[in-house]
């Protein structure tokens, strides 16, 4: 998913906003909810949410507009400093612990290796991954390109280290394969039979889920084979970008299949756990309070076991529910938009002054009058990371964890994701750091292992 994508769901035309999301009392809470993942999203709401969204929508729609005129303007940039921070030039300083992912750092790395390499494979050969070292061996047991669906579907592969599986996914092709892109921003909230106990509770980024999908019911029998026949005792989910995303929701569709007994997966229930740790995710996690005491058990097995790391400004992890900094990355990434970035984009000038010229003319009545972005942004609004959030504010940096409250939470300080703003650089271009904040976690060497290590 690229730094562009938040720009692209900017742009996104009022007529393809949905519907908001609605909010139900539940009949059937328990004493646990108390104090679980599910009140902390939805106790301790602001009573001005509906007006906090408005001022979403209006920041937003006035930050589009200065943005177009800006791409379709004179020829100015603000003077920059030579050496932009955030460059990473080694591994991290501090590799994550198993209290912070739930899993041993070795298999961390592994999986950011993983995640990194999915986007270098070029063909179906086992032998593309290189991912063992010499106090770890790495057996790679699928891999896939997705033969005629390459351009639509990104590659998937599975690998064993010890009794753990490892199951990956790439990112948003760096190459520019349209439909990457078209995947990162369908963010219509979506149930799946996959998890049909807990529909009403529990909705995922649909494009994502699709996909995911797709490659679990298409290699199921592969993969339950080798957990049998390899005493696997924990599969992980990963991948970097729209890959962890996948990874996100690879973990609830495993999770979920498990506990149906009629499901082919219910063979591994009990002696297999699954957990996601992935890379630089969008949120893909919309929760209802509507949810009965066994959704309630499951979100929280779900909390319990997700952790997504992430590095300094990256917008891809608050896409797309943590509005108030995407807001605050646009505002710094305008004084840097020229004619020169819009001859790099894949539509015409005349294109962008048209669409300019109809925007200041219906920006208020078309949009904000009709409530159509309105709708919109309350469906960004609902999106949620479950799980440990892993925040390095650089390289150098010893990570944090932090957890995520949803929008509108009351108590948004301590170590609560959305605590956390955007940090601007003085004089550092974002458009020019910006990959860096998101590619430098997997990119090697970042958390994944150095190919001097590798074998």
């Amino acid at each position: 998913m690229k730094l562009s994508c938040v720009f692209t769901l900017a742009l996104i035309p009022a007529s393809a906003a949905f519907a908001p999301v609605g909010l139900k009392s539940s009949t059937s809470r328990t004493d646990s909810s108390l104090n679980g993942f599910l009140s902390n999203l939805f106790r301790d709401r602001s009573d001005d949410k509906e007006e906090q969204s408005k001022q979403h929508s209006v920041r937003l729609i006035d930050s589009i507009a200065k943005g177009l005129e800006r791409l379709t303007g004179e020829e100015t940039e603000p003077a920059l400093i030579s050496k932009p921070k955030n460059v990473v030039e080694g591994n991290f300083k501090y590799m994550p612990t198993k209290e912070m992912t739930g899993v041993e750092t070795h298999i961390c790395r592994i999986a950011a290796t993983m995640a990194q390499q999915c986007y270098e494979i070029q063909d179906d050969k086992k032998d593309n991954f290189k991912l063992s070292t010499k106090d770890h061996e790495v057996e790679i047991v699928l891999m896939t390109k997705q033969g005629t669906f390459r351009p639509t579907n990104p590659t998937f592969g599975a690998a064993v280290c010890g009794d753990t599986m490892i199951l990956a996914w790439r990112g948003t092709n760096p190459n520019g394969a349209p439909m990457d892109l078209i995947n990162d921003i369908a963010f219509s909230p979506c149930a799946n039979m996959a998890w049909r106990d807990h529909g009403k509770t529990l909705k995922l980024q649909g494009a994502m889920t699709s996909l995911c999908a797709n490659d679990i019911t298409t290699y199921e029998e592969t993969i339950i084979a080798e957990c049998k026949k390899r005493g696997i005792k924990e599969i992980v989910t990963t991948g970097h970008s729209l890959g962890g995303g996948l990874g996100q929701i690879a973990h609830t569709i495993l999770r979920a299949q498990m506990q149906q007994e009629s499901s082919p997966w219910s063979d591994l229930n009990g002696d297999v756990n699954v957990r996601s740790v992935v890379f630089s995710a969008p949120m893909t996690t919309v929760v209802l309070d509507e949810y009965t005491e066994k959704s309630e058990q499951f979100m929280e097995e779900i909390n319990e076991n997700s952790c997504i790391l992430i590095l300094s400004n990256d917008p891809v992890p608050r896409a797309y529910g943590y509005l108030t900094f995407l807001e605050d990355l646009a505002d710094d990434i305008i004084p840097y938009l020229s004619s020169t970035v819009a001859s790099k984009l894949p539509v015409p000038n005349f294109f962008l002054q048209r669409t300019l010229d109809k925007f200041m003319k219906d920006k208020k009545v078309g949009l904000l009058g009709g409530d159509l972005f309105m709708d919109l942004i309350s469906v960004m609004e609902e999106y949620v990371h479950p799980g440990n959030i892993v925040y390095y504010e650089s390289p150098e940096s010893r990570p944090r964890v932090l957890d995520d409250r949803g929008f509108a939470y009351g108590g948004q300080e301590g170590d609560t994701f959305r605590s956390v703003p955007y940090k601007a650089e003085r004089k550092v271009n974002p458009l020019d750091v910006g990959m860096g904040w998101h590619n430098d976690i997997v990119k090697a060497p970042g958390l994944a292992y150095d190919d001097s290590v590798l074998h």
